[in-house]
């Protein structure tokens, strides 16, 4: 359901950079070549999985079967570079780092080990992710800029679970280190509404299949700037994303999904 609505939430942005093509106004963010945004990210984080072994896993939710913390905060960083008025490349990255320690309340299966109700559990959840987009403006004027979008979103997902006893671990039940690249498409656009105040939309995503993975991706920004300064400004976003990467072959299978929402603030410099 959330999905569906992050789609239609999206379209809706893709209408309004379109028609927002006919407003004059001369925002001087048009003039800047390059920037850097360095900022903290307050989010609300949905996650779970379910790790296969000969047996099938049992489906684990972060929070209230491994003791993970919903929330999570951290610093995020952005890059942008107007190559030309037409041709523009952002970059972004963040991680968000989750630790807890929980005993089990139910039985659970992970990777073939039987893990009795009343087990002391202690997990580590650090997902990393790099941004690497390039957009074309299709569509410009003094004050608005607006098109299609290609991008590389590297996701680095790195986990444990292991049973605990007077906080000692005894036995690791799952170790995970991934790094995938995922490619996606998207529309990305800017819009100013005076010289200083500046509003932006996003919306990428990803559905990919290659042998045994598979995986989605949704990810959607807003954001709104206001440039006190001609070389600097600060900023309000709210993210919302939606990642599933799934290993199917026949044993030790994977599943992994991890959703966002949050609020972004952040000082912006550029040039």
């Amino acid at each position: 359901m959330l999905k569906q609505y992050l789609i239609a939430l999206s379209t809706l942005f893709l209408l309004f950079n379109i028609q927002t093509s006919q407003a004059e106004n001369n925002s001087g963010y048009f003039q800047q070549t390059m920037g850097l945004n360095l900022g903290y990210f307050f989010t609300d984080i949905d996650s779970n999985a379910r790790l296969n072994g000969s047996l099938p896993g049992s489906e684990l939710d972060f929070s209230t079967d491994l003791g993970l913390n919903g929330r999570a905060n951290t610093f995020l960083s952005e890059v942008f570079w107007r190559i030309t008025p037409k041709h523009r490349i952002d970059f972004t990255w963040f991680g968000l780092y989750q630790k807890g320690q929980k005993l089990s309340n139910k039985e659970l299966i992970i990777n073939d080990n039987i893990i009795p109700s009343g087990t002391g559990l202690q997990s580590d959840l650090n997902h990393n992710r790099y941004q690497l987009t390039y957009t074309y403006n299709l569509f410009q004027g003094s004050n608005y800029e607006t098109g299609p979008s290609l991008g590389i979103y590297t996701f680095s997902l790195n986990s444990s679970i292991s049973s605990i006893v007077a906080n000692t671990v005894k036995q690791t039940y799952s170790s995970t280190n991934l790094t995938i690249p995922l490619p996606t498409i998207g529309w990305r656009g800017s819009y100013g509404v005076t010289d200083s105040i500046t509003l932006h939309s996003r919306f990428n995503f990803m559905i990919v299949s290659i042998d045994s993975w598979k995986g989605d991706l949704y990810d959607f920004q807003l954001s709104a700037e206001y440039n006190f300064w001609k070389y600097m400004g600060i900023g309000l976003a709210y993210n919302l994303s939606f990642l599933e990467v799934n290993n199917t072959k026949e044993t030790g299978a994977f599943q992994y999904n991890y959703d966002f929402q949050g609020v972004q603030t952040y000082i912006k410099f550029a040039f």
